[in-house]
């Protein structure tokens, strides 16, 4: 996975090509996690730390079987993305 840098720096470099071609340097970031943090204050900070960076959305890629996905989502809902 690539750090938060290497994200903020490439969505730079994307924009700067973006004015290069006569268009606006406005984009909408997203990254696609495969291997997320484990616990939930972890997770939580990558997120914020990925925003920080210029991330519109931050999206888990879940590669596990069936049950286990839909414990790991439910864990997700409750313990990273709570209210």
């Amino acid at each position: 996975m690539i750090s938060h840098g290497e994200y903020s720096e490439g969505k730079k470099r994307l924009a700067e090509l973006r004015v290069a071609s006569g268009k606006s340097p406005e984009m909408y970031g997203a990254l696609q996690v495969f291997d997320p943090p484990l616990n939930a204050s972890e997770a939580r900070t990558d997120i914020e730390k990925f925003e920080a960076a210029g991330c519109d959305d931050y999206g888990v890629v879940w590669s596990y079987p069936p049950e286990e996905a839909l414990r790991r989502i439910d864990w997700f809902a409750r313990e990273v993305m709570r209210p």
